[in-house]
């Protein structure tokens, strides 16, 4: 129990302060595929432009099981013009669909393309309307009971006619309504509800009322629901000491991420948070650390290893949702593994009213202190409380590890001043059986092992996976690459356009016919703000 989400039994993790995280997991009602009627997801009908017989070139490819889903893919996208489909029993390779802004035209006859003159507006609220799974009083009782992580591709039966880069596992949609009420006693706190990882494609109601979405399967994020109003009658959604009805809608069948089995729902943990209307926010803490004295190792890179001096770098990002302005201090303490404050600093300053903004920077300087290595994982945390007028509002704990890496030019990975070889492993999320919902004594059991074989690397193919699994790198000794899903003209441009690329000095035609050749535009995109997003965001999270 505790303040927060009563939910028959729930874990309550409280720190000093007002922060109250509570597991959010438990007693989902499930129901796999759509129900009648449902949500207009996808509208296709503004494609007025039949180019069918034209291959274009230029295009970015997405997974699609059908032509309908390929349209969707671009009818839903704010910067897609045309789409084009080549089934597979037309064209020799699997099912294709491709999407984009331009179409450099070739005639191939098996190719059914569209276009449309403008790409619509971002969307906005979906309304939920009568009999759709996301009213409030919609009945459920006959749905299935399920907890998070859940993934409903695995459940699935295996069939030829599925896509095979997806494990032959059919495709689906997916409605989730959770049943659950807050404690009254914390009205007037900030309100939060967190999901690790939702694949894909997902939209939320609270009470009938429309919170948001979030397109990427991979990328954490968080919708703030103790402001949420209704936009009909401007009054708050969330009841306190009632019940509230929260529903999911997953998309994983009209477009994929990847070229591997995904899986879907939502397949990693969730939480609800209460937090002090001053308070640290979501992702506000970052301990990097330097090195600054003598590393000693007199075991050599497989012992305990020590520096005589080092200076963690604490930045702190603070706000202030009260009605009235505020003087805050904000402590910031190192915490050794055994529990003891080794350093610790102060800094005060105040915050004004309503949206009040701060990032704080504390040099703190630790001596004899004990370092990360691959065998010796040793930790410590940093200790954040948030205080107004005397009071704690609020603390957060983050892991961190001291340690020194590099690249050196002749010896390799450098790690505590030793050459350390990352000897690892490209790592998909799933795991078999489990599909994506792998429960964290199974990531414990992957990273063990695969320690215990002698890897010292991991690399996160080929997208941000759940906090777990990093802990346990940390804890076990793994040095990883963390991955994010997309790096593609869309984000990063890729010099495809660069002579150097193919061949050096090698005509502008020849480069174009090429790149032609792959579907890889002349031109790089523009950055989408979307997935740039989705990377900030897997950094804000991991950057610890």
């Amino acid at each position: 129990g505790g303040t927060g989400v009563l939910v028959l039994t729930v874990a309550v993790f409280a720190l000093a302060g007002a922060r109250v995280v509570t597991n959010f997991d438990f007693d989902y009602r499930f129901h796999l595929g759509e129900v009648s009627p449902s949500p207009a997801l996808c509208n296709a009908s503004d494609f007025t432009e039949n180019i069918t017989g034209t291959q274009c070139m230029g295009l970015a490819r997405v997974t699609a099981s059908t032509q309908d889903a390929c349209a969707c893919a671009c009818e839903r996208s704010t910067t897609c013009l045309v789409w084009q489909w080549c089934a597979e029993s037309a064209c020799g390779n699997p099912d294709s669909c491709w999407i984009g802004t331009d179409c450099s035209q070739n005639t191939s006859d098996p190719w059914i393309s569209f276009r449309r003159k403008a790409a619509p507006p971002a969307p906005g609220p979906i309304p939920c309307n009568p009999g759709d799974p996301c009213e409030f009083d919609y009945d459920d009782s006959d749905w299935r009971t399920v907890n998070a992580p859940h993934d409903f591709i695995i459940e699935g039966n295996f069939t030829p006619d599925a896509d095979r880069s997806h494990g032959y596992l059919p495709f689906n949609t997916s409605w989730y309504r959770k049943h659950f009420t807050v404690d009254p006693s914390v009205q007037g706190s900030l309100v939060s509800l967190e999901f690790d990882g939702v694949y894909r494609a997902s939209d939320f109601w609270l009470n009938g009322v429309y919170i948001g979405h979030h397109e990427s399967g991979y990328t954490s994020f968080h919708f703030y629901i103790h402001n949420l109003t209704n936009p009909a009658t401007g009054q708050n959604v969330l009841k306190y000491g009632a019940t509230n009805v929260l529903a999911v809608h997953v998309n994983a069948l009209d477009d994929q991420e990847g070229w591997f089995y995904e899986g879907g729902g939502i397949y990693r943990h969730t939480r609800l948070v209460v937090a002090d209307l001053t308070s640290v926010v979501h992702w506000g803490v970052y301990g990097p650390a330097a090195i600054t004295g003598t590393i000693s190792s007199p075991s050599g890179p497989d012992g305990p290893q020590t520096a005589s001096a080092a200076t963690v770098f604490a930045q702190t990002d603070i706000a202030n949702a009260r009605s009235t302005s505020v003087n805050y201090v904000l402590t910031t303490s190192v915490v050794d593994a055994s529990g003891t404050v080794v350093a610790s600093q102060k800094s005060s300053g105040s915050l004004p009213a309503t949206t009040g903004w701060a990032r704080i920077h504390q040099d703190i300087a630790l001596t004899q202190v004990t370092l990360w290595n691959v065998v010796n994982t040793y930790m410590y945390s940093l200790h954040t409380t948030v205080s107004v007028d005397g009071t704690d509002v609020d603390a957060v704990v983050t892991p961190i590890g001291i340690r020194q890496t590099y690249f050196h030019p002749q010896q390799g990975h450098m790690l505590n001043g030793f050459p350390v070889k990352l000897k690892g492993l490209s790592m998909h999320q799933d795991f078999a059986g489990c599909g994506v919902a792998v429960p964290d004594r199974v990531n414990e059991f992957r990273v063990k092992s695969l320690r215990d074989m002698g890897a010292t690397g991991w690399r996160t193919a080929h997208n941000p996976v759940n906090v777990e699994l990093l802990d346990y790198t940390d804890k076990y000794g793994m040095l990883v690459m963390a991955e994010n899903r997309f790096i593609n003209r869309g984000v990063q441009p890729l010099h495809y356009y660069r002579p150097s690329f193919f061949v050096t000095d090698s005509p502008t035609a020849t480069i174009k016919a090429i790149a032609r050749a792959q579907h890889l535009s002349i031109t790089p995109d523009i950055a989408d703000p979307g997935l740039l997003q989705d990377c900030q965001d897997m950094v804000l999270r991991d950057r610890n």
